[in-house]
């Protein structure tokens, strides 16, 4: 059943997009769908170039999700100690590219400390993907 703010998804070719239904959408018999290509969901899961960069106290760890999965992203230090980890139990397919959804880490440690400015690994894991990559 479709309903205001149900996602609704839709296959074009081998291309998957999704997208929200509004009030617009439901005071009409019909909808009409804007498809740009922001909508399209990405083919692959992955790990993509942090913000800023180089390395910054603030940073967003931007990826993009191909499948809806629980996603966590953990940032160790040069020594492979675990430094910070930040999860969402449920995220859906998307591309999470831009600082208002990308994985944001302020800079602090899971107890609050600041950490160094120094070179750090992240490693994004989603169902059966794991990337690690230099922040």
């Amino acid at each position: 059943m479709i309903g205001l703010g149900k996602r609704i998804e839709i296959t074009v070719g081998r291309k998957r997009f999704r997208d929200q239904v509004t009030e617009e959408d439901l005071s009409s018999v019909f909808t009409q769908l804007h498809i740009t290509p922001e909508l399209f969901l990405p083919e692959q899961t992955r790990l993509l170039q942090n913000r800023p960069n180089p390395f910054n106290p603030e940073v967003w760890i931007l990826f993009e999700l191909a499948k809806d999965s629980a996603v966590s992203v953990i940032i160790y230090d040069m020594a492979g100690s675990q430094v910070r980890q930040l999860v969402w139990d449920y995220t859906l397919a998307n591309r999470y590219t831009s600082v208002d959804r990308a994985a944001y880490c302020d800079g602090k440690t899971e107890e609050g400390e600041t950490v160094d400015s120094r070179a750090y690994f992240c490693q994004v894991r989603a169902e059966r993907y794991t990337q690690c990559g230099s922040r």
